[in-house]
């Protein structure tokens, strides 16, 4: 019986994320793509238990990407962008 319990709050927990999920583009209107940025890996972090999350968008000018980086003990800091995703390139 605690079986069909826990699988019932599995279910229950993963329809909670994907309606939250869902609503984030709205919640996002008007932030800056560095901000959308740090707000999914934030939520992509929690709601998928993850122990990284990296996001780069590329630039639509010179030296405006954005590069995100987030891990289970807090945000990290690459010292120049691009850094963590030549370093988790293959070869």
């Amino acid at each position: 019986m605690e079986k069909v319990s826990d699988e019932t709050r599995t279910l229950h927990r993963s329809m909670r994320d994907l309606v939250a999920l869902s609503a984030l583009p709205a919640v996002w209107a008007g932030y800056q793509p560095r901000q959308v940025a740090e707000g999914l890996a934030e939520v992509l972090l929690s709601t998928l238990r993850l122990d990284l999350v990296y996001l780069r968008l590329p630039a639509q000018t010179e030296g405006q990407e954005v590069e995100v980086a987030r891990t289970a003990g807090g945000p990290t800091q690459p010292t120049r962008p691009g850094t963590l995703a030549e370093r988790s390139r293959p070869g």
